[in-house]
């Protein structure tokens, strides 16, 4: 299965007429949450919200996100193949460019996969790419350890 997350908030209808366009060449179910991205995909399942997305997340193969931080990062943490598409400000789908400079940062750190050009999202691409950024909690567990207890110490 490939699961498709657009967010809840800002329209992204430049995705979605993206997988409208692949879910044929697909040989393999689309999921997509589209939010309040309007539209159907002939032969796949879309819905607008879901109080939890893991479950979605962790039947994937492979997830393609809008880029926010949250989600790669979550996708990070569970070693999921996933795809990022930048939310860009020339399209209006977003007021300025940070989801682009956020998987430039991600990228760079964890060697996250993200497209600009939707032309490079193809079936093939789809079927082959399976990577997974390396997380480590340790920088977590470094602060638990040293920063919480004098945070909360009387």
């Amino acid at each position: 299965m490939i699961f498709a997350a657009f967010g809840t908030s800002i329209p992204f209808p430049r995705l979605m007429r993206k997988l409208k366009d692949l879910a044929p060449l697909l040989n393999e179910e689309l999921v997509v949450q589209a939010g309040n991205t309007p539209g159907e995909i002939p032969g796949a399942t879309v819905f607008r919200f879901s109080p939890e997305l893991k479950s979605y997340y962790r039947k994937a193969e492979i997830v393609i996100v809008h880029a926010g931080l949250g989600i790669q990062l979550e996708l990070i943490e569970m070693k999921k193949p996933f795809i990022a598409i930048p939310r860009l400000a020339e399209y209006h789908e977003h007021h300025d460019n940070h989801q682009l400079e956020t998987c430039e940062m991600l990228s760079r750190k964890y060697g996250v996969k993200y497209l600009v050009d939707l032309n490079e999202l193809t079936p093939e691409l789809l079927k082959t790419y399976r990577y997974t950024p390396e997380y480590s909690d340790r920088s977590l567990r470094s602060f638990r350890e040293r920063i919480v207890p004098v945070l909360f110490s009387k």
